[in-house]
């Protein structure tokens, strides 16, 4: 066969699909025995000599394009001469992102326009060809068909322009959903968390802690574990409040806050209960003895001076304890336990105190 790469003066793909093509016209478009393939070897056969090597074989190429195109392999060229080495994604293979399907569709943009030029230069050599040798009517005949593949060639680049940009539309529509739901979810949160949390000191409000005290009950039933419940109050901050203003009162519990924070094991919880007072869930303790320490710690905490806008302020506590299930077996009947206690704290000076 006369066709080989070095005798086309096109790109390495091009040559390759040029060549699958000129295959497929003698062995599927063009079978043995038929008229068109009688008429290919008339024209191999008759053209060879008057024409050279080189022009020959982008006749032969392009001609088996339109024998292709028509006996119905003009999707098999599409493929090919788009990108003959692309594996398109199974069935059960992940999607490609929108973003790199556009930079493929416009690689095969690329290289269909590329294909039009090539096809529409050779279609300009076979023409001059024509013009030098005279009147060869299967020439003619091939060149009328060629110039056919170029304007669908041509189509097809024009239509997957259309395609690119309905596509980068549908990216940029992809890109401005992505941010508009990443600022809904950011917004959610931002409402979840204030839902859940006091906006003074960022701590757990009531609710939180009494899902996480409801949440401990069930696991302290289940493995029977032993849980504390504290209500530590504020001794005199209504003196602070009053003496040196709320923004001052504010910052105190701010700072109190952050220690009781820092204090707090890893499974336990803090939340602001209301004002001065504070509620502790205390999971899996062993013994008063356990509890006693931890009260202590937090006292200590409390107790370092507050630096509030140059003013050290010194303020201490009281805490009242329950215990599960010797105080209660409700998260109510826990709290209210602890409440009591508090009060007894108080009214003693001891600091802390255990429910009665």
């Amino acid at each position: 066969m006369l066709l080989t790469q070095s005798a086309i003066g096109v790109s390495e793909e091009t040559k390759t699909v040029q060549w699958r093509i000129a295959c497929l016209g003698l062995s599927d478009a063009c079978p043995l025995g038929s008229g068109a393939y009688r008429q290919s070897r008339r024209l191999r056969d008759g053209i060879v000599q008057p024409l050279t090597r080189q022009t020959f074989a982008k006749f032969y190429v392009f001609y088996f394009i339109a024998r292709c195109i028509n006996s119905g392999f003009i999707r098999q060229y599409v493929y090919m001469t788009i990108e003959p080495k692309t594996k398109f994604p199974n069935g059960d293979k992940p999607v490609k992102s929108l973003t790199n399907v556009l930079i493929q569709s416009e690689r095969v943009r690329d290289m269909v326009e590329e294909a039009a030029e090539e096809l529409s230069s050779v279609n300009t050599v076979l023409k001059q060809e024509l013009a030098d040798r005279g009147s060869l009517p299967e020439i003619e005949n091939a060149i009328q068909k060629s110039e056919t593949v170029e304007i669908k060639v041509q189509d097809a680049a024009e239509e997957l322009s259309a395609v690119n940009q309905a596509l980068e539309n549908e990216v940029n529509e992809r890109h401005l959903l992505e941010h508009q739901l990443a600022a809904a979810e950011k917004l959610e949160k931002a409402a979840r968390h204030v839902s859940f949390h006091d906006p003074l000191t960022g701590l757990p409000n009531r609710v939180l802690f009494n899902d996480r005290l409801e949440h401990g009950l069930a696991q302290a039933k289940r493995h029977n574990w032993t849980l504390a419940v504290m209500f530590l109050d504020l001794n005199g901050f209504k003196g602070i409040n009053d003496t040196y203003g709320h923004d001052t009162g504010d910052s105190v519990l701010r700072t109190i806050s952050e220690r009781l924070k820092e204090n707090t094991r890893d499974d336990d919880t803090v939340c602001r209960h209301g004002g001065d007072e504070f509620l502790y869930l205390l999971m899996e303790v062993r013994d008063e003895r356990d509890i006693s320490l931890i009260a202590q710690n937090i006292l200590k905490e409390i107790q370092v001076p507050c630096d509030v806008g140059g003013l050290k302020l010194i303020i201490s506590a009281s805490i009242g304890i329950s215990i599960f299930p010797k105080d209660g077996t409700t998260a109510d009947s826990l709290i209210k336990k602890a409440d009591r206690a508090m009060y007894l704290a108080k009214s003693t000076r001891s600091f802390y105190a255990f429910a009665q």
